[in-house]
């Protein structure tokens, strides 16, 4: 039995929410399915299959419409977030909604930002005494929070309150921005690197505790994480234009530069965390983020040098993650992964898909245009499955087709 069976880990985790565990259930069985595509296509030639699936009949159309409808069915109408239960930070989602919003003028997707980003502030999910906002609640209305805060999400709500205010034209947006900027600023910026931590943390005292100190206490994690902080760069680049800080966009350059120069080699790509050195190399997403920051920081400065670089990390994905089936790898060496296997990830091919677009407006070359189309047959159906995790597929798919993207009332 032990021959037939042997025993291999496949994912392992600390306690789970309900919700987190069946999100890595999810997880495990698209792994499974995954697997199971390798190996039948390990008999075939892979670039003769990649061909077939290109040339289905993908209707980009229904995809972004069934997306589309996917998310808003999560969409809680009465305390704003996605999902009945546990909430979470998903600031993807509500960039997909916006940029619909932009696309088609209806107002259901810019209104239930509006009332995610409104109750998230006035909830207990905004830390209010120390800035920022915690991870996760387990209450819907975003009560009893579980406390600690990721850069990513606190950039991606950045940005969220940025486009929102863009969009409206209204204040307390552009004020929760600030607010936003106010924690990262006073809490994970590291002055020695022109970058930000990855997360604080937070742990309840046990035993006697000093006095005057609250319930918990907070701990730093110092590493700090190439695609969180390209995410971060992003996001202050919009404020520096859209809140006329002139201070943000130097130090989201300051920040861009330190990546590239530390978190990078040339035949390895960007390094995922930096902690004196940088560790793990190749993987998509942070490939994909540091891509789509370089294009922004070219658009903001005109520096040719940024596009330049872009183009490598490009080179690096096209060369080194490209799956022969469609779409591209979560990683670039096999054996660095827990589950011994490459992954096609919906979420990762959507940001790879975005940063070539972004390319190939810029350049005009259409080879950045084939690379983002690569991404796009892999994933035809499953996004009522996938849920919340389609949306950064969605906006490459909505920046593709645009300005033909399909929409339909959702009053």
């Amino acid at each position: 039995m032990r021959e037939r069976f042997p025993t291999e880990r496949i994912a392992a985790s600390n306690f789970l929410p309900s919700d987190d565990f069946k999100e890595l259930l999810l997880n495990v069985y698209l792994a499974y399915q995954q697997k199971s595509a390798a190996e039948r296509l390990a008999a075939t030639d892979g670039e003769t299959a990649a061909v077939a699936i290109t040339r289905g009949a993908c209707n980009y159309q229904s995809m972004l419409v069934e997306i589309t409808d996917s998310i808003m069915a999560l969409a809680d109408r009465q305390h704003g977030g996605y999902g009945s239960g546990q909430k979470f930070i998903q600031a993807d989602a509500n960039e997909f909604l916006l940029a619909r919003y932009e696309q088609t003028k209806e107002p259901a997707f810019l209104e239930h930002v509006r009332l995610t980003l409104d109750r998230m502030r006035a909830g207990s999910i905004h830390d209010m005494a120390e800035g920022g906002y915690f991870r996760t609640t387990t209450g819907a209305d975003w009560s009893k929070p579980h406390r600690e805060k990721l850069l990513a999400e606190q950039a991606g709500l950045l940005a969220n309150c940025l486009r929102v205010h863009r969009l409206t034209g209204l204040s307390e947006y552009a004020e929760m921005a600030q607010e936003i900027i106010g924690y990262l600023d006073g809490k994970l910026f590291d002055p020695a690197t022109n970058t930000f931590f990855g997360c604080e943390d937070f742990l309840r005292y046990e035993g006697a505790k000093p006095a005057g100190a609250g319930e918990f206490f907070s701990i730093i994690d110092d590493c700090l994480y190439s695609d969180a902080n390209a995410l971060a760069v992003c996001a202050y680049l919009d404020a520096a234009e859209l809140l006329n800080k002139p201070a943000y966009r130097e130090r989201a350059l300051a920040s861009l530069e330190f990546l590239w120069q530390n978190c990078r080699g040339d035949s390895s790509g960007m390094f995922h965390y930096f902690d004196g050195t940088a560790h793990v190399p190749g993987l998509l997403q942070d490939q994909a983020q540091m891509g789509i920051a370089l294009m922004r920081a070219r658009e903001a400065t005109g520096d040719v040098k940024y596009l330049d670089r872009a183009r490598q990390l490009a080179e690096f994905i096209i060369t080194e993650l490209k799956n022969p089936a469609g779409g591209f790898y979560d990683i670039r060496a096999q054996d660095s992964a827990a589950l011994k296997l490459r992954l096609t990830l919906i979420e990762q091919n959507g940001a790879a898909a975005s940063f070539f677009l972004a390319l190939a407006d810029a350049t005009g070359e259409e080879i950045y245009r084939d690379a983002a189309l690569w991404a796009f047959p892999h994933f035809t159906d499953n996004f009522q499955e996938n849920g919340i995790h389609s949306a950064t597929f969605g906006r490459a798919l909505q920046k593709y087709l645009r300005p033909h993207a399909a929409t339909r009332s959702y009053e």
